[in-house]
């Protein structure tokens, strides 16, 4: 099931072509850097990118989510129990115990129920008004 990314839109840097990703932009292609090191690096990327795409939001958030994010759900800030991301018979999830209350918040709910903090949240809910 492919989710529309919850984030900004970030244009992805590969392209998947056979069994390798090639990069898309701003790239010279050379024999030396397609072989080895260079074209692994590339095939990471592309790996994560996909990653990525099918979860909705960007990894990164993700790992900072780890430490603690805001919910409005909450009104506050709270530290999740677990992270729910390979799991086939759910939407990937963040499971938050806050208050002797239980939530599982979406991953892909991103700036609209949740956000790594209180500001980021309310200037996406601003943005989704105009």
């Amino acid at each position: 099931m492919k989710l529309e990314r919850a984030t900004k839109k970030v244009k992805r840097k590969t392209k998947h072509v056979w069994e390798d990703y090639v990069l898309l932009h701003d790239y010279q292609y050379s024999e030396r850097f397609a072989s080895g090191l260079g074209s692994y690096i590339i095939d990471k990327l592309g790996a994560r990118e996909d990653i990525e795409d099918e979860l909705g939001i960007d990894l990164v958030t993700l790992k900072t989510a780890q430490k603690g994010f805001y919910s409005k759900y909450f009104d506050s800030y709270v530290k999740p129990i677990r992270i729910v991301i390979f799991e086939e018979a759910t939407r990937p999830y963040i499971e938050v115990h806050h208050n002797k209350m239980t939530k599982l918040i979406f991953i892909d709910e991103y700036g609209k129920t949740w956000a790594l903090t209180k500001e980021e949240l309310e200037e996406e809910e601003w943005r989704s008004l105009y």
